[in-house]
């Protein structure tokens, strides 16, 4: 148990705890409508100053068969029987039934305004993050000789708040960070045009 008692809080010295973490997805709700301000207010205003194209995005006419074929399928790759079954159950031809499959692809992928809008909250939360770290360990001595980093440790942690950085990570989990899944998407849909 000993081994323990090292890592226990006292005389003053700070260690980390799992309360840490909590605080850390108590922030997230914040870091989310932070990131929805930034992307639809800030970003896209300035996307549009700097001259960003939007692209216009045609939405294909709802069917539902087809809908429930891109479900199941968003990266596009359909067997040629798979084409064919589908146009002789909706009476249509396969070029049509491509066609559509390949608008609806498209409709779902983002414009390059919103992955501007994604790009400029990630560069601006890893300046802030970048610009923390810096401000925070500025005074301490041992940024400037790294010898100092392990005298005396676990007795003297060079304990300092990770919390705030580590919002962004966990607040991806929410599911709005999902640039590398438009990424493959772009890459399969270039194989298939």
């Amino acid at each position: 148990m000993e081994v323990f008692e090292k890592f226990e809080s006292k005389d003053g010295l700070r260690m980390p705890s799992i309360q840490d973490v909590y605080f850390a997805w108590k922030l997230i709700p914040l870091v989310l409508f932070v990131k929805y301000f930034m992307e639809k207010c800030i970003a896209a205003t300035f996307a549009k100053w700097l001259g960003v194209k939007e692209e216009p995005r045609e939405k294909p006419p709802s069917v539902d068969i087809l809908e429930r074929e891109h479900r199941a399928n968003p990266w596009g790759k359909w067997s040629h029987e798979k084409i064919l079954a589908l146009s002789k159950e909706l009476a249509w031809t396969e070029i049509q039934v491509r066609s559509w499959l390949n608008t609806r692809r498209r409709f779902a992928l983002p414009t390059t305004a919103e992955k501007f809008s994604e790009s400029s909250w990630r560069a601006c939360v890893f300046f802030f993050i970048f610009t923390y770290g810096l401000s925070v360990h500025w005074s301490k001595e041992w940024l400037w000789d790294i010898k100092l980093c392990a005298q005396g440790y676990p007795s003297i942690y060079h304990y300092s708040p990770f919390n705030l950085p580590q919002t962004f990570p966990l607040s991806c989990f929410h599911g709005s960070c999902d640039v590398r899944y438009e990424f493959a998407l772009t890459q399969a849909n270039r194989a298939n045009c």
